[in-house]
């Protein structure tokens, strides 16, 4: 059951981590943009 747990924990993570990640990265780039224009 551990090990269930484990490997589908690691599969959501597989799954989810790029997206946040394209969410933080998109994030950032709108933060600069909006600086450099205001700037």
């Amino acid at each position: 059951m551990g090990a269930d747990m484990k490997t589908s924990i690691s599969v959501a993570l597989k799954r989810y981590v790029p997206t946040f990640h394209l969410l933080e990265v998109g994030f950032f780039t709108v933060m600069i943009l909006t600086m450099s224009l205001a700037g």
